[in-house]
């Protein structure tokens, strides 16, 4: 592929998660935390609904300064029907680890921060989901994160 290319992207939905008290510790590798989520909302065009309690992100934050994302979620849209969230990814924290260690937020404009979320649902409104891949640009703290979620065209 040539250097030059570009990649088109179309916002597919924005998404605010609310986090529990997040414990967390340390491994070998640097600071695991359980960010479960307390409430959540996501909305895009033709798609809005609730992030469900009980969907977590097993976030590590390695003593290089980059958090590796690994977060599975169940989603409710408005309508009623579910669709699993599986997302990865890395925040390369950087000089920001200490402030988010310490609980302040950093944004997508601070810190590399993106995703990759992936969806599966067998509603029939929403299988287009399925075969999306997509990128998210994120701002996270202990309290929180926002995504907003491209569908790679």
């Amino acid at each position: 592929m040539p250097p030059d290319v570009t990649v088109p992207l179309r916002h597919l939905l924005d998404m605010d998660i609310t986090f529990e008290a997040v414990p967390h510790f340390a491994t070998p590798r640097g600071q695991r935390m359980l960010l479960a989520a307390r409430s959540g909302r996501f909305e895009g065009p033709g798609l809005a609904g609730d992030v469900l309690p009980g969907s977590a992100d097993w976030l590590s934050v390695g003593d290089d300064g980059i958090g590796r994302i690994d977060v599975r979620a169940v989603l409710r849209t408005d309508l009623g029907d579910h669709i699993g969230l599986s997302v990865t990814g890395r925040a390369v924290l950087g000089e920001h680890t200490a402030r988010f260690l310490a609980g302040e937020r950093v944004t997508a404009d601070e810190a590399y921060l993106r995703t990759h979320p992936l969806f599966e649902t067998a509603s029939p409104a929403h299988t287009y989901l399925n075969g999306l891949a997509t990128v998210a640009w994120c701002d996270i703290a202990l309290t929180g994160i926002r995504y907003r979620v491209y569908a790679v065209s």
